[in-house]
């Protein structure tokens, strides 16, 4: 039954692995005319018998897809024919095909029929040479390759998370290293070591820079200087007839260091400026001491405690740098309560000095006078005491009481480093200054 097939039969030519010009038959069944969709078939018969069959499919006549190669068990070739798509003469013209490297059997022929929508082959037969069973990708890597990449880089990238995160939650477990406490960057404090290079809070990182003793010795001279022009300016000698009142007004400012109450050795004449003097700075130093009226009320806190532990001295180091770091960083210079507490111990302390000394004081100047240049006198104190407070040594004013002379300025001593511990002999500063009491006036009250 005519079906609308055509077989063709040409001669062809093709050239083998070593240059020879090998003939080959080249059998072509071609789809009816104005079938679209069935695939024809070229069949390749070479000298020795073996033979090769191509399948590719028409559509509207013209061929657009080779979809399967077959090859019989015959003899192995090693030529390459060229074919290409099949010209209206059916003719080859260029289209390669794989060299034939391993032998497979078939048996099919095309059996087409006229309801068939594609053909079909009956076959018993391996896939062609060249041609591997899964699909090949775009680049000659199989997609089965591909796919087992994708997979073991999947599997690498896990592997590789997992370990990161045991190293990084087993460091996050490990408990903290013992500091090295022999490093340079360790400091001892009072007996407290600190890190210096870690970023979390370091006492060594608020300590200031310790001053020098020379600077220590000359800014303590400066303010007992000053009180000392204080009373050459305002008050003079004088042999006033004091009331009850009057002599307890002085009394309150008796520094346990002259040789009787300040009310009574005030009676020699001949050391009234020293004895003035004497009160006047030891009154001021007082008052930047623990406690004292003219130190911030946070810095006026500190304890005191005599005869202390090591571990006491310890405790009092930190507790007076952190006080310190406090007062300059939150401001506490500036703020209105502070201030106002300094303004009205120095305005107090002003108008009681003042008061208690008027029987002294010079007639050309007036108690307003004495009372602003004493506040200014007492700023200039704060400023000091706030200052010593602040140095990492320690630093105490030694008063000494004698019949026959008294100290107008005190012995200044370096009792403790720049690291917060105590020495074991203290540094002397400032020596003092003493001068000699005349005793005639009020020997006989001391009978």
């Amino acid at each position: 039954m005519d079906d609308g097939w055509t077989n063709t039969t040409v001669p062809s030519n093709t050239i083998d692995a070593s240059g020879n010009n090998v003939p080959l038959t080249v059998v072509t069944l071609n789809p009816p005319t104005g079938q679209t969709t069935l695939a024809a078939s070229t069949r390749y018969i070479w000298p020795s018998g073996t033979t090769t069959e191509i399948y590719t499919t028409y559509i509207n006549g013209n061929p657009q897809e080779m979809t399967n190669i077959f090859t019989s068990d015959a003899q192995q070739e090693t030529a390459r024919p060229t074919v290409s798509d099949l010209d209206e003469n059916n003719t080859t013209t260029g289209l390669q095909t794989t060299p034939l490297t391993t032998s497979a059997t078939s048996t099919g022929t095309r059996q087409p029929t006229g309801t068939d929508s594609t053909a079909l082959v009956s076959q018993s037969a391996t896939q062609a040479p060249g041609i591997d069973s899964a699909n090949p990708s775009s680049d000659g890597v199989s997609t089965g390759a591909l796919a087992g990449a994708v997979v073991g880089s999947i599997i690498g990238s896990a592997l590789l998370t997992l370990l990161l995160a045991f190293l990084y939650f087993r460091r996050r477990r490990s408990p903290p290293k013992e500091l090295d406490r022999d490093t340079d960057d360790d400091v001892k404090y009072a007996g407290i070591i600190t890190d210096k290079s870690n970023t979390g809070f370091s006492l060594a990182a608020i300590i200031p820079q310790p001053a020098d003793d020379e600077t220590v010795r000359r800014r303590v001279l400066t303010l007992t200087d000053h009180a000392g022009l204080h009373i050459d300016n305002y008050y003079t000698t004088a042999s006033p007839a004091l009331s009850p009142d009057a002599i307890a007004r002085l009394n309150k400012f008796d520094s346990g260091f002259l040789p009787t109450a300040a009310g009574t050795v005030l009676g020699e004449r001949k050391s009234q400026r020293q004895i003035i003097t004497h009160l006047l700075v030891h009154n001021l130093l007082q008052a930047i001491r623990p406690g004292g009226e003219l130190l911030p009320p946070l810095l006026a806190g500190q304890p005191r405690i005599d005869n202390s532990s090591d571990s006491i001295d310890n405790a009092l180091f930190t507790w007076r740098m952190l006080s310190a770091h406090l007062y300059r960083e939150a401001k506490y210079s500036r703020d209105p309560t502070q201030m106002a507490a300094l303004t009205k111990a120095a305005q107090d302390l002003a108008l009681d000095f003042t008061k208690a000394f008027t029987p002294y004081a010079l007639p050309n100047f007036s108690e307003t006078d004495r009372v602003t240049h004493f506040k200014d006198l007492a700023a200039a104190t704060t400023e000091l005491g706030i200052w010593l407070f602040a140095q990492p040594c320690t630093f105490e004013f030694v008063w000494s009481k004698s019949q026959t002379e008294i100290m107008v300025v005190p012995r200044v001593l370096k009792t403790y480093d720049e690291q917060g511990n105590r020495l074991s002999t203290p540094q002397v500063l400032i020596e003092g200054d003493r001068a000699p009491v005349l005793m005639t006036g009020f020997r006989h009250e001391m009978s």
